[in-house]
């Protein structure tokens, strides 16, 4: 059960939505009987049932390590200047994409 649902500004993902990381091998034609937390989206903070802050873990990972943090350092300034600069916008997409593609390649 979840204790509030939130929506990282980043991705638009919810804690309640499936982690693009997600490699739990399903069995074809059938659907799992309840979702498990390690598959759902997981929180900077808290866990995926009780998140804590406002970006999921992949944002944040992305923010910092993608170099984000250290032209924007507060994450309201980005959110600002990445809707208003396509460039930033796609920047950021390419980025959060690359992780998440290379995570799931190397299993981690």
């Amino acid at each position: 059960m979840f204790s509030k649902i939130r929506r990282c500004p980043l991705c638009l993902l919810t804690n309640a939505d499936v982690s693009p990381l997600s490699r739990v091998e399903s069995v074809p034609g059938q659907e799992p009987d309840e979702t498990q937390e390690g598959e759902l989206l997981q929180w900077s903070q808290g866990t995926s049932f009780n998140p804590i802050g406002r970006m999921c873990n992949i944002c944040s990972t992305v923010f910092y390590l993608g170099g984000f943090m250290h032209r924007h350092k507060r994450l309201k300034e980005f959110l600002s200047k990445r809707k208003d600069n396509p460039n930033l916008m796609a920047e950021w997409h390419r980025a959060y994409q690359q992780y998440v593609e290379e995570s799931n390649a190397f299993g981690g």
